[in-house]
This record gives structure tokens, sequence and C-alpha cells, in this order.
């Protein structure tokens, strides 16, 4: 798998916003508290929420912190899968 194809998917499918989006509402946060809570400027989640934009690795980590998540959750990708591509 490359960067390109797991990219392509995502916002195809904006995958990773609809689990941002559900693992917040389960939290009942809104994205001004997620965003408060992440250190993440609102207008970044609704984006990524919305598929606009994908988050970038560190962006994942503190949502996941933030939400208490595992960030494979979040991305239906293994982790390391995300780091070796990114390397």
């Amino acid at each position: 798998m490359t960067l390109d194809t797991l990219e392509r998917s995502y916002r195809e499918n904006n995958t990773i916003g609809k689990r941002i989006k559900e693992a917040r509402e389960r939290r009942c946060m809104t994205q001004a508290e997620l965003a408060e809570k992440s250190e993440i400027d609102p207008v970044t989640i609704s984006r990524c929420e919305r598929g606009v934009n994908i988050p970038t690795t560190f962006n994942l980590i503190k949502l996941a912190l933030a939400l208490r998540h595992t960030i494979d959750g979040l991305v239906d990708t293994p982790f390391y899968e995300i780091l070796e591509i990114n390397s």
C-alpha cells in the first residue's frame, strides 16, 4: 500500500472523519470541546470530520488521546503501517 492509495481511499470514503465524529459524539463532546482538549484548531477538526482534510499523524495522536481512542480505531489501518508509509 502506498501513501497515495491510502490517502485516496480516506478521501473517497471520509473514513477518518466519520470515525473522529463518531468517537467525539460518543464522548458527548462538541467540536469546540475536542479542539480545546486536543489543542487543535476547531476549523481543522471540522474540516477533518467533513473529509476536506486528512489529519496529520501528530494530530491523529492528539485526537486519539483527547478522545481516549486508539489511533488504529480512528483510521482503520494499523498505526505501524501508517508510520512505514510516512517514512
